[in-house]
């Protein structure tokens, strides 16, 4: 009898001893694939919820894996708990909702971009689907690699999973991850541990069976040998790279970029308005009602930052990211700051930023956007008309003498806020040199101020613009008395001077407290809104200078007493609209509508289906070819061919019956043949199979192997071509074979 029979090796250990080392590996994977998850906790609002979250997927995809992989091959295996995972990524969505009209809808929304939604969200993270679903699904598929290299033999293969999640976690920012990777270094012991214990009883584990190691001395020797060879390597190549290394990365200037810092924002390109145009006609038309504010004390509020200056106009900045309600702390703190608090309703205040106290620390604004470089907030929408929202934020009270010293920076990324075009007006140079000629940065920056604060006068009724052309005609050398000017113009005035002194410097654009109303809210009208120039300095930041007559900048001349500069509604009076000049911001993405249409969802399912059958074809070619390939053992060339020749015969609808033998398999294999050769075209396949059962070890010899791996190759390919167009057609997107046990 030729039957072919794959035998396990019988231990002696109980049913139960020999499932707890199991048990203890499972859970030593599960803690590794874990160790990222936990890693990353700490960025998002709730970290101990964001932490529960990632430790219980690490250890469903670990249980779920170690389940299926008992009764399905490896490729089935993660194509089974794919299912799973979009089951429970819908289940997060429920418990931590995105906002885009249901669970399912929620995860249709973020599949597609779930890391860009992950890496944009400006630490801490919110806690909901959106941010959620990157690291869950990487803690799953971790915890699935980690299992299916384990189960093959690999214990070092089974740790790469969580090292690599704990790499990119520690790379996505957030606090030194010393726990975590103690974790992952805990684990890493269980189970090499396991894997010792497994090769000093004599045998290898490998998916469940047991194959018995060779023990003879000439194994030992050449064992041996083989070690001491990589050992010498080892050293060998250890002391090129001390030597060598130094002198490559000699002249090599280390620039880490971090992968949340150059991230698609979600946001998109959307014409608006320059802001600073609305200031002349604001200051025409003072009374018209632009926000409401609730708060216990007067505040003034940061709307739009400009910084990029064309020479015409000033473009706002800012590379805005989906936040939560806690924002970024600010680099540097404000100095001597204290946290105020206010809850807005916007009236009619056009284009999409939302107005912030100070540097903001929280913001209460359902999926607003947030730049933490420019200090400003956006709305999810593009208008901020009708939104109510409350925002906090540290409020800088600046001293003279801390600023007295301070320089600028001299870091390349400030030199945006620098740049000027070369047709810069020749008094802008004469005012420079007057207000530069000695003294400290800071103190260029105070002359600069007191300059436009004393030699103008605030004028509503002068011609708006702020470009380049507009300040030729509007400034004036020193020691001549200027005319008269808009907020916009002194504010740009401002920048353009303070970038010909060398200072890096932006306008922003503000509204003062408003007035206190008789149930002691404040209605801010276009009356109060304010523009102020702003310059950096090391240790210190945006140091804010209110530059309009009448105003003052930190430590300024005690003589100036106003805060804000804001023009006074009593002097208002009106004045022609000037004409605004559009220009592409970033604004967010419109929200997704509340349940997806038919087209969108047949669009989506077309998608899918085309993918998963994509994904099926490339695993089961993936596995034909490392089947029938050559260069390998004898055994495990001829148990490729059989079990590949066995599976072509199955789903051609030959499939042998069960406990069939090698013989009965081969003239199965005749009777299906559509080129009719008869069994002699795979008689080195049915002899080296009966020799490998039956034989003598080396019974089986390269040459024979090779050929038996050839015949089933032409085999199955003429077996596949005899087939209706259909099912020849369809033959590698067929998913069966991936869920078939392996002969």
């Amino acid at each position: 009898m030729d039957t072919l029979i794959l035998r396990r090796t019988a231990t002696p250990a109980t049913a139960t001893a020999s499932r707890t080392p199991v048990a203890v590996a499972e859970v030593a994977l599960a803690a590794a694939a874990a160790a990222g998850g936990l890693a990353v906790a700490p960025l998002y609002t709730s970290p101990f919820g964001a932490g529960a979250v990632l430790v219980l997927w690490a250890a469903a995809g670990v249980a779920l894996t170690a389940f299926l992989a008992g009764r399905l091959s490896a490729p089935a295996t993660l194509l089974a708990g794919l299912p799973v995972a979009f089951a429970g990524a819908i289940g997060l969505a429920a418990w931590a909702p995105g906002g885009h009209g249901g669970p399912l809808a929620d995860v249709l929304d973020v599949l597609p971009r779930a890391g860009s939604r992950f890496l944009d969200g400006a630490p801490p993270v919110p806690f909901m689907v959106d941010t959620l679903l990157f690291p869950v699904l990487a803690v799953w598929l971790g915890g699935t690699a980690g299992v299916l290299a384990w189960r093959s033999g690999r214990p070092l293969t089974a740790l790469a999973p969580g090292t690599v999640l704990l790499v990119c976690a520690a790379a996505a920012g957030g606090d030194a991850a010393v726990w975590p990777a103690c974790l992952l270094a805990c684990s890493a012991a269980v189970l090499l541990a396991l894997s010792a214990g497994d090769r000093t009883a004599g045998c290898a584990a490998v998916a469940g069976a047991r194959f018995e190691e060779a023990d003879s001395g000439a194994g030992r020797a050449g064992s041996g040998r083989r070690w001491t060879v990589r050992l010498l390597g080892c050293v060998a190549v250890c002391a090129a790279v001390a030597v060598a290394a130094p002198v490559a990365l000699a002249g090599w200037r280390a620039e880490p970029v971090g992968p949340r810092g150059d991230g698609g924002s979600q946001v998109a390109a959307q014409p608006a308005p320059n802001p600073l145009g609305y200031l002349s006609a604001w200051a025409a038309d003072p009374d018209t009602v632009l926000m409401t504010v609730r708060s216990n004390r007067a505040n003034q509020f940061r709307w739009v930052a400009l910084a990029d200056f064309t020479g015409t106009t000033w473009l706002p900045e800012g590379r805005y990211r989906t936040t939560g309600r806690l924002l970024p702390a600010p680099e540097p703190e404000p100095p001597n700051a204290s946290r105020q608090e206010a809850t807005v309703t916007v009236e009619e205040l056009p284009g999409p930023w939302l107005p912030v106290i100070g540097a903001p620390r929280s913001l209460d604004a359902a999926g607003a956007g947030f730049d933490a470089e420019s200090g400003t907030a956006i709305a999810v929408g593009g208008e901020a008309a009708g939104l109510s929202y409350t925002v906090s934020g540290d409020v800088a009270h600046w001293r003279p003498e801390e600023l007295a010293d301070l320089r600028p920076p001299a870091d390349s990324r400030f030199d945006r806020y620098r740049f000027l075009p070369e047709s810069t007006p020749p008094t802008v140079d004469v005012i420079v040199s007057h207000a530069t000629a000695e003294g400290t940065p800071y103190e260029h920056a105070v002359r600069l101020a007191r300059y436009l604060r004393t030699s103008y006068t605030f004028d509503p009724w002068a011609p708006g613009g702020h470009g380049l052309a507009d300040l030729d005609r509007f400034l004036v050398e020193p020691g001549r008395q200027g005319g008269g000017g808009t907020s916009e113009q002194f504010a740009s005035a401002f920048a353009v001077l303070a970038r010909a002194a060398g200072l890096p410097s932006r306008v922003v654009v503000g509204f003062d407290s408003g007035t206190r109303g008789e149930d002691g809210g404040f209605t801010v009208t276009t009356g109060d809104a304010i523009a102020w120039g702003e310059v950096y300095f090391e240790d210190a930041g945006w140091v804010p200078f209110d530059v309009t007559p009448g105003g003052r900048e930190p430590g300024g001349d005690p003589e100036e007493t106003s805060a804000n500069g804001a023009p006074d509604a009593d002097t208002a009076a009106a004045a022609e609209r000037p004409d605004e000049v559009p220009h592409e911001i970033a604004a967010p993405s419109p929200p997704q509508k509340t349940g997806a249409g038919l087209p969108e969802a047949a669009a989506v399912v077309a998608a899918a289906a085309a993918t998963t059958a994509l994904l099926v074809a490339l695993l089961r070619a993936a596995r034909s070819r490392r089947r029938l390939a050559t260069g390998r053992s004898e055994t495990d060339m001829v148990l490729g061919a059989w079990r590949e020749i066995r599976e072509a015969l199955r789903l051609a609808g030959a499939g042998p019956r069960r406990g069939a033998t090698v013989t009965d398999v081969i003239r199965t294999a005749a009777q299906a043949d559509p080129t009719g050769e008869g069994p002699r075209r795979l008689r080195y396949l049915h002899r080296s199979v009966n020799a490998l059962a039956f034989g003598a070890p080396g019974s089986v010899t390269a040459q024979g192997a090779e050929r038996a791996v050839a015949e089933v190759r032409a085999y199955v390919r003429d077996l596949r071509g005899g087939r209706g167009r259909l099912r020849r057609w369809g033959w590698w997107f067929d998913p069966r074979p991936l869920f078939w046990r392996t002969p």
